[in-house]
């Protein structure tokens, strides 16, 4: 275990928590969650990098996240978006505004780096002989293309 991974773990047994939740909004808008020997990983605008959804990681076996467990194990999956959904719930609870600072990012387009981006990169993969990546953006986000 590495030394930031060891900090971690004694962070969340010193503060008495099941886990830890982080949120992270500059190159994804995701939420993870550290409990146990795993960490969850919740996608909601992965940046347009085809990012899948969940994420699962064993991060004993697993230290460097290259193996995603998610559908290998759907009860720790669940586990995870139980730990998230009542994380939620309690920050919501306490903010008076009631506003969620991820959504208004995704209401707003997405991470800066790729904030009403996407047409002009289409137009980047076009030019650099990779077109058959259009399909799946205009799949994904058919917004984008409107």
């Amino acid at each position: 275990m590495g030394e930031f991974e060891k900090k971690i773990v004694d962070l969340i047994e010193e503060e008495g928590h099941e886990a830890l939740i982080l949120s992270q909004m500059s190159h994804t808008c995701q939420r993870s969650v550290r409990f146990d020997d795993w960490i969850y990983i919740r996608i909601y605008h992965d940046g347009y990098h085809f990012f899948p959804k969940h994420m699962l990681f064993n991060v004993k076996d697993d230290p460097q996240e290259r193996y995603n467990m998610s559908e290998a194990h759907p009860e720790i999956v669940r586990q995870g978006e139980s730990y998230l959904f009542e994380w939620q719930d309690q920050m919501m609870s306490k903010k008076e505004t009631k506003i969620d600072p991820m959504w208004e990012i995704i209401r707003d387009g997405g991470p800066f780096h790729a904030k009403n981006k996407l047409l002009r990169y289409c137009q980047y993969l076009l030019k650099t002989g990779r077109s058959h990546y259009i399909d799946q953006y205009q799949e994904l986000y058919p917004e984008a293309f409107r």
